[in-house]
């Protein structure tokens, strides 16, 4: 779905900018919490909270808000939530951050 395929890639750049190489992680599940149907040519913001589980996965919570206008902000409830489960990739160069 183009949901999840927006949201992937809007989670790559936010991760690219705090200085984590995407190489590093995979998208292990996707899941759309809520959709109300955005159409094309519509324009829309896009927002995401990483978040740290307890064995150490990241869950990425992505919202996709309608704008009437490009340069406004967003108001109101989000189109859409996509919830993205985000793993260390085996293929990793860093040893750091991999357990024993």
């Amino acid at each position: 779905m183009d949901y999840v395929r927006v949201m992937e890639t809007f989670a790559v750049d936010q991760l690219a900018r705090r200085g984590v190489s995407p190489r590093d992680y995979f998208f292990a599940r996707a899941r759309i919490v809520f959709r109300r149907p955005c159409f094309t040519g519509e324009w829309y913001r896009r927002a995401a909270e990483r978040l740290t589980g307890p064995d150490g996965e990241q869950l990425l919570i992505g919202t996709i808000h309608a704008v009437h206008d490009p340069d406004r902000a967003p108001a109101g409830r989000p189109a859409t939530i996509v919830q993205l489960l985000a793993r260390k990739s085996l293929q990793s160069p860093r040893t750091c951050d991999k357990r024993p």
